[in-house]
C-alpha cells in the first residue's frame, strides 16, 4: 500500500490526528514548553521596561524641562503612554519577540503604569488604565 492509500484511509487519519494530539498534549504540559512560555513573557516586560524607560528619557524629561511646573498634562501623559508601547512593540520585534501576542494590549499599558509608578514611588494606578482591569 502506498502513502496515498495509507492517508485516504479514515483510521490511519483518525490514528494519525490522535497521536499528533497526544504529543501536543505531553508538549504543551511540559515542564520545558512552561518556561519557554515564561521566557517569552518575561522578555517582553523587559522590553515593556526599556519602552518606558526610552519615552521618560527623552519625550517626558523634554516636556517636565518645557513646562514652567514641571508637570505634564492629561494629553501630555497619554502621550508618552503612546510612545512607551510603541518602543515596547519595537524593541520587541527586534529581540523577536511579540509583545502585544504574550502580554495583551491592555496588559501593556497596565505593565506601563506599573513600572512608572515604580519609578515614579508612587503605587497609584490612573483612573483610565484601572478601567481596563477585570
Amino acid at each position: 500500500m502506498s502513502i496515498t492509500g495509507l492517508l485516504g484511509n479514515d483510521a490511519v487519519l483518525t490514528l494519525l490526528a490522535t497521536v499528533v494530539a497526544a504529543l501536543w498534549s505531553v508538549i504543551t504540559a511540559s515542564k520545558w514548553w512552561q518556561g519557554l512560555k515564561d521566557d517569552n513573557y518575561a522578555k517582553a516586560v523587559a522590553c515593556v521596561e526599556g519602552g518606558v524607560q526610552v519615552a521618560m528619557q527623552t519625550y517626558v524629561a523634554a516636556l517636565k524641562e518645557a513646562n514652567a511646573d514641571g508637570k505634564l498634562t492629561k494629553e501630555e501623559e497619554a502621550e508618552a503612554r503612546k510612545k512607551a508601547t510603541d518602543a515596547a512593540i519595537a524593541f520587541g520585534k527586534s529581540r523577536g519577540v511579540d509583545v502585544v501576542a504574550e502580554l495583551g494590549t491592555a496588559y501593556i499599558q497596565i505593565w506601563i503604569e506599573k513600572i512608572i509608578a515604580k519609578l515614579k514611588g508612587t503605587p497609584k494606578m490612573p483612573d483610565d488604565v484601572a478601567a481596563l482591569l477585570p
